[in-house]
């Protein structure tokens, strides 16, 4: 007989956890409705109670997958795994061979040993942390080092050529300057020594005991003198004259007259000083009166008063 598929009704689901019968000897099997106390549809009593199993179980599975949600950082659920290192996801996990490759390929916290050409964020010149020095950041540092240093003193193989390659270069300079004098009232020690100034010179440069020693001989008193006598003319009474010689000479003078005559020296021949008195008893007097005096170099020097010269030698 052929079935009309599309005639038959299909079996009533009732959501129902119920015991599957047995079927015994004697029951007749009918179809259609399941109504076994009428003894109608036996046929499909056992399928109609797993289908209502059935449609208890698929219930409650619909109800927990309708209760699951994806999972996040936050909340927990169903987790997606994600093969690709390039996803931003934050609901999926990273599967074990993405996890492998992460650690063969990135670098570890602990002692990273990059390869390539690794970059990082370079540092402010002044910083002085553990952050990482970048190319960038030394080229900085060494310029600011170097700041605009001539180029024979801008590198650290320079400078210690220009500091004699004295590691104690501080100590050296500071022992060095303890042994010098200061230009403020030096005390000398031991026989210090100076250039000798030429002869005559006459500034604040540092006299050497040379120098003295000549000016000694040159200059002393009567050394390279020679007496001139000026008694019979070139010189009188009242009359000054002045020292050229550049040296010091000695002026004696004796003679006679009616009073006393003084013999003055002056330093610009017009306030005079006296270097003695000749009591000159008078002009017929067969008595002397005498006096010597030294003149300085650019001095003035005169007799002053009327008499008349018995002797006018000078020591020049």
């Amino acid at each position: 007989m052929m079935v009309n598929l599309a005639s038959i009704q299909p079996l009533p689901e009732t959501e129902e956890w119920q015991t599957v019968p047995r079927l015994e000897d004697g029951m007749w099997p009918t179809g259609g409705v399941v109504d076994p106390e009428a003894d109608s549809g036996l046929m499909n009593w056992q399928a109609q109670i797993l289908a209502g199993r059935t449609k208890f179980l698929r219930t409650r599975v619909d109800a927990l997958i309708a209760a699951v949600v994806a999972a996040s950082t936050t909340v927990a659920g169903i987790v997606r795994l994600n093969n690709t290192l390039t996803s931003s996801a934050t609901d999926e996990a990273l599967t074990a061979a993405q996890g492998k490759a992460l650690q063969t390929t990135k670098a570890p916290l602990a002692s990273p040993a990059f390869t390539g050409t690794p970059t990082a964020p370079t540092a402010a010149v002044a910083t002085n942390t553990t952050q990482i020095a970048t190319t960038a950041f030394v080229q900085a540092k060494v310029a600011a080092l170097v700041n605009s240093s001539p180029a024979a003193l801008d590198t650290l193989n320079e400078l210690a050529t220009a500091l004699g390659n004295d590691p104690n270069f501080a100590t050296t300079i500071t022992n060095a300057i303890a042994q010098k004098a200061p230009l403020a009232s030096p005390a000398l020690t031991g026989a210090p020594t100076a250039p000798t100034p030429t002869e005559g010179d006459s500034s604040n440069r540092l006299a050497t005991t040379a120098f003295v020693e000549q000016a000694v001989e040159t200059n002393a008193l009567g050394v390279g003198q020679i007496p001139q006598n000026f008694s019979s003319g070139g010189r009188s009474g009242g009359v000054s004259y002045q020292n050229t010689t550049g040296r010091t000479i000695t002026v004696a003078i004796s003679g006679r007259g009616a009073g006393p005559v003084k013999a003055e020296t002056s330093t610009d021949g017009t306030a005079w000083v006296a270097w003695g008195v000749m009591p000159l008893p008078g002009a017929d007097s067969a008595i002397y009166g005498g006096v010597t005096m030294l003149v300085p170099p650019g001095h003035y020097y005169r007799v002053s008063g009327s008499f008349t010269i018995q002797t006018w030698v000078e020591l020049r």
